[in-house]
């Protein structure tokens, strides 16, 4: 399978927005997803076009679900919100609930998340050392420092933004067709430019967890995620 999800968008923006009761004290959402929609509009149609190109708010409360998509999806979609006094004039298609996003880095997100449930369940330590569920030749160790699981999920682990054979076909999906057998065919041979410890953004380092995680539970990715 592959190590990241395929890229299908130009550009994605996600917006948060905090609601305070009338009293200041906790995060209120609107009553109803009319009023929810109006606070939003509030928020982002000002900065559409100039701050933001587009973005799908989806809320789900107890009582009602509300989806909608605001400005473009690609920066030519959407003009200046003072273009007009109505505010942003799309020009282009506007996202919506049913577009495929690529979900990009989000899966960093997602993986340190895996990573802090096998630590309560006992199956892992933040210490224990990557090699742990590599194989013996994946030598990852600088001056007699291992390569931590804490190293690869904080990019502090030393390692480069990406794996020395990783050849893109198309820069706009680098990643596709680069699985599991590459990535460790990688590590086979790598050496970590820098000692653990300082920090480097890496996704090489987080897809590297990634796959840790799944020899250490025996589970895919995908399972994981929904386990």
């Amino acid at each position: 399978h592959d190590l990241v999800a395929r890229r299908t968008l130009t550009f994605v923006a996600f917006v948060c927005v905090t609601f305070s009761g009338a009293n200041g004290a906790g995060a209120v959402p609107p009553r109803d997803a009319e009023s929810l929609g109006a606070a939003l509009e509030n928020v982002i149609e000002p900065i559409i076009g100039t701050q933001l190109v587009g973005c799908v708010v989806g809320v789900q409360t107890p009582s009602y679900t509300f989806v909608r998509g605001y400005g473009g999806l690609t920066p030519g979609d959407a003009s200046p919100s003072d273009a007009s006094p109505e505010g942003p004039s799309p020009v282009g298609p506007s996202p919506a609930a049913d577009k495929i996003y690529e979900i990009g880095s989000i899966t960093k997100a997602f993986t340190g998340t895996l990573l802090a449930d096998a630590v309560l369940r006992g199956e892992m330590s933040l210490d224990d050392p990557a090699s742990k569920w590599l194989p013996e030749d994946a030598g990852l160790e600088v001056n007699d420092t291992p390569v931590s699981l804490r190293h690869l999920a904080t990019h502090t682990s030393g390692f480069g933004p990406v794996p020395a054979n990783l050849k893109p076909k198309d820069s706009e999906r680098p990643f596709d067709g680069y699985g599991v057998d590459a990535l460790l065919a990688a590590l086979a041979s790598f050496r970590p430019p820098n000692a653990p410890g300082s920090y480097a953004y890496s996704n090489y380092a987080m897809g590297t967890l990634g796959v840790l995680l799944e020899r250490a539970t025996g589970k895919p990715y995908d399972q994981l995620l929904v386990a």
